[in-house]
């Protein structure tokens, strides 16, 4: 295990900026996700730890040991890219014993840990057969077990799941999620996709435009995101504009949200979830609109509304009740202390 530490690390192309000054510590044997939007810097930030970028300023640290000047292959790093990059010609063992031919180690040790590595994937049957012969999903594993072989301090995952369908990238997450556990190793994952990083991670960076926007806990990012576009990036958000008032916070239909709010709040964020058909709960918020849409997701239906402020809000049901329509009036309601202030994305930065 090593715990990784970034120190005002930064990189430009140019008048280009990819990363902004950014410090970051991620904690041994920690499941650490970056998560953003394409173009968000987070893959910038992963291959400067792995020694692949070299950065503009700053310091990158493993383990309390200065690196930055360290080739990539003297940093003892394992590396999952989206591409496998499987050697075609050579068999699954061997490809999982490559890493370790090239720190010469011998014959019969390079075998035994191969096979040992392809057992922990669950692919050591298949240590004879080439990557033509394997199914996508097996390749994936091939490339994990290559990289897990040469035992790294630390794993860098580049959204590895990225060429699989939908239900087998599901299947290989609870794989990952368990293999993590197993080996207790420190983990750091790239992905743009949201649903991966909360069902992967022990800690989340939410990163756009370059700059790390909020650090937490997947529960803690979803229910307390400190911008809107964390809001509205990790899940599904309502994000109501409006300014502090006098006994809480005013949304630009005039309604009153009777919450404390922080100087400089901006919004209010209130997840589909949270609001709920009328009546109220007590206490609670009632607000008059009209459906714009409903949208059928299988296990829930989300219903969209429009204000007559032009206040648009998305609620998510278990079922379309009875009588209801597109263009038909209806009230949601939310309690309050359902909603979360959100200051602008550049205060959160």
């Amino acid at each position: 295990m090593a715990h990784v530490g970034l120190f005002g690390v930064a990189k430009t192309y140019g008048a280009s900026t990819a990363l902004s000054p950014t410090d970051l510590q991620i904690r041994d044997g920690e499941f650490f996700t970056l998560l953003g939007p394409s173009g968000s810097g987070k893959t910038t930030l992963l291959r400067m730890i792995g020694g692949f970028v070299e950065p503009t300023s700053g310091r990158v640290e493993i383990d309390g040991h200065d690196v930055t000047a360290l080739p990539a292959h003297k940093r003892n790093l394992g590396v999952v890219f989206q591409s496998y990059a499987l050697f075609p010609h050579l068999t699954v063992a061997d490809n999982v014993a490559f890493g370790l031919k090239m720190r010469g180690l011998a014959t019969g040790p390079r075998k035994t840990r191969a096979v040992a590595a392809l057992d922990l994937v669950g692919l050591a049957d298949f240590a004879g057969r080439y990557p033509a012969q394997l199914s996508g999903g097996q390749q994936q594993r091939v490339a994990l077990a290559r990289a897990l072989v040469i035992e790294p301090d630390v794993l860098l995952l580049d959204e590895p799941l990225g060429a699989l369908d939908l239900s087998l990238r599901k299947r290989m997450q609870r794989e990952l999620r368990e293999l993590h556990r197993k080996l207790g190793r420190t983990f750091i994952y790239v992905t743009h996709d949201q649903d991966e990083a909360l069902t992967l991670s022990d800690r989340i960076a939410v990163l756009s435009d370059g700059r790390i926007r909020q650090v937490d806990t997947p529960e803690a990012l979803y229910d307390r995101p400190a911008s809107a576009f964390v809001a509205g990036f990790l899940g599904d958000s309502n994000v109501l504009a409006g300014s502090p008032a006098t006994g809480g916070f005013r949304l630009a239909d005039d309604t009153v949200v009777p919450i404390g709010v922080p100087p400089g709040t901006v919004a209010l964020a209130i997840r589909p979830e949270r609001l709920r058909l009328a009546p109220s709960p007590e206490g609670g918020i009632s607000i008059a609109a009209t459906v714009e849409a409903l949208t059928f997701r299988g296990a829930f239906v989300t219903l969209s509304a429009r204000t007559g402020a032009g206040l648009a809000l998305d609620a998510t049901l278990p079922g379309v009740p009875a009588g209801l329509s597109i263009g038909a009036p209806v009230v949601l309601a939310f309690d309050p202390a359902d909603a979360r202030p959100l200051q602008p994305d550049e205060a959160a930065a």
